[in-house]
C-alpha cells in the first residue's frame, strides 16, 4: 500500500527542506539542532560553476512550456480525432497484444493495482533523492555537471518528441480522448484558443504520441540513478521496474508500444552522447578549485537562521500547495516564477562580491528553489 498523495507529497517536501538546511554552506546559518548533523566540507566535492546548469534548466523549461502548447495545437488541428464518430481507428499495436497475452486472466483494475503497488514513479523519485545525497553530501560526482547532463538529455529528448508528434499525427487509441482533455468544439476566439494551450496538460494529450513524454522523464531518472551505482543487480532491478511500468502504460492504451520503446532508447543514447559534457565541466571545476579555495571568506553572522529556515519552508510549501490545493492552470505560472527566482539568485552569485560566503548562501538558496521546482514539476506532470 502507498501513502495518500497529500501525505506522500508532504513528507517529500519536508525531506527537501531538511536536506537543504543540512547542506547549507555556512554553518552559522544552520538551525542549531542540525549543526551537528551536517557533513564536513571535506567530504563534499566541488560543485562547479552553476551557470551551465542554469542555462540548461532554462532551456528545458522553455522546451517543456513550448511542448505543452503544441500538445494542444496538434489535437486542435486534427478535427477527425475530436469526436468518437469521426475518430480514425487506432493502429495495430503488436506490443500491446503481447502484453495482453502476458496478463491474460487479470482484469484492468488488477493490472493497474499492480502498477500502483510497485510505484515506479515513486521509486525513481526516491532514487533521485539518493543521487542528491551522493553528490551533495558524499561527493561521489559533481552536482552541477551531472545536473547539466540530465537537463540537456531531457531537453533534447523533449525537442525530438515535440517535432515528432507535430510532423506526423497518429490516431489516439481512445476515441473519446479529445473531449476528455480539451474543450469541444475548439474555441474560435484566438485569445481563448491560446489560453487553452497555456493550461498544463498534466494528463497528457491525445495525439502527442511519438515519443512518450512519460518515457523520456522516467528513462532520464533511471539513467541518472544507475550512473551513480556500481551494483549491476540494482541497475537491472530499476530498469525492470521501469519496463513493467511501460507495459502497463501500453496495456491501458495511453501510448503505443513504439512510443515507450523509442522514448527509452532515445534517452539512453542521448545520455551516452552527452557524457563528454559532464566530463568537461568536471575537469574545468578541478582546474579552478585550487585558485578559488584560497580566496574564501567566512562570515560568522550572515543571516539569522530563523528567517532563512522560514524562507526554505515557504518555498517548499508553495510547491506542495500547487500539487494538492491550487488549480492546475496556475502550475505553469508557478514554474515560471520559480525559474525566474533561480535566475535572479544565480545572477547575484555571478556578480563580484567581497563576501564569498554570502555569494555561496545565495547560490544554495537558488539550489533549494531548484529542488522545489523539480519536486513541483514532477508532481504535476509525472
Amino acid at each position: 500500500a502507498q501513502l495518500p498523495s497529500f501525505l506522500g507529497f508532504t513528507v517529500a517536501a519536508a525531506c527537501i527542506v531538511v536536506f537543504s538546511l543540512i547542506t547549507l554552506p555556512v554553518k552559522s546559518c544552520q538551525p542549531p539542532f542540525l549543526r551537528n548533523v551536517a557533513p564536513a566540507k571535506s567530504s563534499r566535492m566541488e560543485k562547479g560553476s552553476p551557470l551551465p546548469v542554469l542555462y540548461s534548466v532554462l532551456l528545458l523549461v522553455t522546451i517543456l512550456l513550448t511542448e505543452n502548447f503544441m500538445v494542444w495545437v496538434v489535437s486542435a488541428t486534427f478535427p477527425a480525432g475530436q469526436t468518437a464518430a469521426t475518430a480514425p481507428p487506432p493502429l495495430q499495436d503488436n506490443g500491446q497484444n503481447i502484453v495482453k497475452l502476458l496478463v491474460d486472466g487479470l482484469t484492468k483494475s488488477q493490472v493497474v493495482g499492480l502498477r500502483r503497488l510497485w510505484n515506479a514513479q515513486g521509486g525513481l523519485v526516491g532514487c533521485l533523492g539518493t543521487c542528491f545525497i551522493l553528490t551533495e553530501v558524499f561527493g561521489k560526482r559533481q552536482l552541477y555537471s551531472l545536473g547539466t547532463r540530465a537537463a540537456l538529455t531531457m531537453a533534447a529528448a523533449r525537442t525530438i518528441r515535440t517535432v515528432s508528434f507535430l510532423v506526423t499525427v497518429l490516431p489516439s487509441q481512445n476515441k473519446f480522448c479529445y473531449k476528455q482533455h480539451f474543450p469541444y468544439p475548439p474555441p474560435t476566439e484566438w485569445t481563448e484558443w491560446f489560453w487553452v494551450g497555456l493550461l498544463p496538460s498534466k494528463f497528457g494529450g491525445c495525439n502527442d504520441l511519438i515519443i512518450s513524454g512519460h518515457a523520456t522523464v522516467t528513462s532520464t531518472l533511471a539513467c541518472l540513478s544507475t550512473s551513480l551505482s556500481d551494483d549491476p543487480v540494482f541497475c537491472i532491478a530499476l530498469w525492470t521496474m521501469v519496463a513493467l511500468d511501460y507495459m502497463v502504460e501500453i496495456f491501458e492504451g495511453f501510448h503505443y508500444s513504439v512510443d515507450m520503446w523509442l522514448g527509452a532508447v532515445l534517452v539512453c543514447l542521448l545520455w551516452r552522447v552527452l557524457k563528454p559534457v559532464e566530463e568537461s565541466l568536471s575537469m574545468r571545476t578541478e582546474l579552478d578549485k585550487e585558485g578559488s579555495s584560497e580566496n574564501k571568506n567566512s562570515s560568522n553572522e550572515l543571516v539569522p537562521w530563523k528567517p532563512l529556515m522560514l524562507l526554505y519552508i515557504t518555498v517548499a510549501v508553495l510547491a506542495l500547495l500547487q500539487m494538492v490545493v491550487l488549480p492546475s492552470w496556475t502550475a505553469n505560472f508557478m514554474i515560471l516564477l520559480y525559474t525566474t527566482s533561480i535566475a535572479v539568485l544565480y545572477l547575484g552569485f555571478s556578480l563580484p562580491s567581497k563576501d564569498r560566503s554570502m555569494a555561496a548562501l545565495h547560490l544554495h538558496t537558488a539550489q533549494h528553489i531548484m529542488y522545489c521546482l523539480l519536486f513541483m514539476a514532477l508532481g504535476v506532470y509525472l
